[in-house]
């Protein structure tokens, strides 16, 4: 099985070829929140993305606005996840003050942005 498919887009505007990573989280066996979290990696192409809005996609939607450990619980969530990713040439750097950002690991893929497959 394959967890990670490359194919190509090309821009809209300017026609430039882009290649696409697909991660299939159902492959990766990746539980809710972890899904949740990569998605919002994924959503910010390469942007740093600050723990708080990490927290608020995992549980914004709840009452209470999640556990009173909300910030251990979602650097828990990316700890599992970098061991997961790791593998597939992708890494969750840690930006200190800043927040997480997803970064390619091979050299030449720096153009490469994942999607998460919708399957």
């Amino acid at each position: 099985m394959n967890i990670v498919t490359g194919r190509i887009n090309c821009c809209a505007l300017c026609g430039q070829v882009i290649p696409v990573i697909d991660l299939d989280p159902e492959m990766l066996k990746l539980p809710r929140r972890e899904r949740q979290v990569l998605q919002t990696l994924v959503n910010a192409k390469g942007r740093t993305v600050a723990a708080e809005r990490i927290e608020f996609a995992l549980y914004g939607d709840e009452i209470d606005g999640g556990p009173l450990g909300a910030p251990q619980v979602t650097q828990s969530h990316i700890s599992k996840l970098r061991k997961k990713l790791r593998p597939l040439g992708w890494a969750i750097e840690t930006r200190r003050f800043e927040g997480y950002r997803l970064v390619r690991l091979e050299k030449g893929m720096e153009t490469a942005w994942p999607v998460i497959s919708t399957r």
